[in-house]
């Protein structure tokens, strides 16, 4: 299996902190705006991992709806579903 696409800074950014904020508005912005939907932050947690572990069902719906990965695993090797 490939290595996890690395986001860059402003990509991370864009789509990492609202996910873990649970902003689903800035999520679906950063989506249209053709943000790497699961690319990784230094963790290796993808957004998807962010919704999740801050329980915001809305935005990790948002995300799997645009086709989040579900199996990607962290720096614990933990994916965003365990």
């Amino acid at each position: 299996m490939p290595p996890p696409v690395r986001a860059v800074r402003g990509e991370a950014l864009a789509i990492h902190g609202p996910a873990a904020k649970g902003d689903a508005l800035k999520v679906e912005a950063a989506i249209r705006g053709g943000v790497n939907i699961n690319g990784v932050d230094l963790g290796s947690f993808t957004a998807l991992h962010w919704a999740a572990m801050k329980g915001h069902l809305t935005v990790a719906s948002v995300l799997v709806a645009n086709k989040a990965k579900l199996t990607p695993k962290d720096k614990r090797a933990k994916t965003p579903i365990d």
